[in-house]
């Protein structure tokens, strides 16, 4: 099996023309993704970090702003800023959201104006250098201040590591542990050990540590597709063992009710979270629709599972997505 394409950027500048380039065409880019139970992941998080009123936040990476608009709407008061490497993601941005403030990365830099939470959603598996990155949040923070992180996860356990892990090739241990499904633009798959790592080298350390998608979340985005993930990327025929291959069709066999009732729903969702629609989306929305009737109920009884899995296994590392908190260490 042939790992898709992975974008080699070999510095800071190809980082900005392939970013300016792909929100020209990915305008829609985490919105069809962002999920009702995503909202609530986010809430009990910032619950957790006890966030004081009037707190200034900075939202590292913001894009086109979806996640910030969501992140303002949970801290009412608390004036939130967004930045990024793109300046068409930034416009687009401030078009969507003209009550929040966004700034281009190198206007970012230049201010000196200090944040209590430094937010980063999505982002660190996608940048060029993480010591670097990680250095030009750290400049933006109060000295009090702490630093969210969110990220996909590397750690094993989860239901994507382990269906990932039984394909030759799955996991790039010479691409940061990147997995074989990871988006073109990601360049890593980190594991938190390798976010502590990272926050110790800068006289950083991890507060606290949630975690999601052990199981159901997982299920989601592969029935979303209607299991066609095992189609490109976890194939029994190609495992690396015969008990990894009988692994994969085990699992495929126990999602594919799912592949059948909530795919449809999942389908539709994405659809018409799309701002540009085809005549083939269009026929692809009243399939779904007609769908309704079935996929629906599933989608209800798959979303309260992943809420239900957010609830009790939020501390399990075995997570497909990772939520560390950071702050500074204390001086000795």
């Amino acid at each position: 099996m042939k790992n898709r394409e992975i974008v080699e950027l070999k510095s800071q500048d190809e980082a900005i023309e392939y970013y300016e380039d792909f929100f020209e065409v990915q305008e829609d880019y985490l919105q069809a993704w962002w999920q009702p139970h995503q909202f609530v992941k986010l809430k009990d998080v910032l619950d957790a970090m006890k966030i004081a009123p009037g707190s200034r936040i900075f939202d590292f990476g913001c894009g086109v702003g979806d996640v910030t608009g969501r992140l303002a709407a949970l801290v009412p008061g608390c004036p939130v800023t967004g930045s990024d490497i793109s300046e068409k993601a930034v416009r687009q941005a401030a078009a969507r959201h003209p009550g929040l403030r966004f700034v281009t990365r190198d206007e970012a830099l230049r201010e000196t104006e200090l944040y209590d939470v430094v937010f980063s959603h999505h982002v660190f598996e996608h940048v060029f250098d993480l010591d670097e990155s990680f250095l030009e949040i750290t400049a933006k923070l109060k000295p009090g201040g702490k630093i969210l992180i969110v990220v996909p996860c590397g750690n094993p356990g989860s239901l994507e590591h382990t269906l990932t892990a039984t394909q030759p090739g799955g996991i790039d241990p010479n691409q940061g542990n990147r997995f074989i499904h990871d988006a073109v633009g990601h360049l890593r798959r980190l594991r938190t050990e390798d976010l502590a790592a990272l926050a110790g080298r800068h006289g950083f350390q991890v507060a606290d540590a949630f975690y999601a998608d052990q199981y159901w979340g997982s299920v989601e985005w592969i029935a979303r597709d209607g299991g066609r993930p095992f189609d490109l990327w976890f194939v029994p025929e190609k495992a690396v063992t015969p008990a990894a291959a009988e692994e994969v069709t085990r699992i495929r066999r126990e999602l594919q009710p799912w592949f059948r009732t909530y795919g449809p729903f999942g389908k539709l969702k994405y659809k018409l979270a799309q701002r540009r629609k085809s005549p083939a989306d269009w026929i692809k929305i009243l399939a779904g629709i007609c769908a309704l009737p079935i996929s629906y109920p599933a989608n209800l009884m798959l979303w309260s599972r992943i809420r239900q899995e957010w609830r009790d296994r939020k501390t399990d590392p075995a997570g497909a997505e990772m939520w560390i908190v950071m702050e500074r260490q204390p001086a000795n």
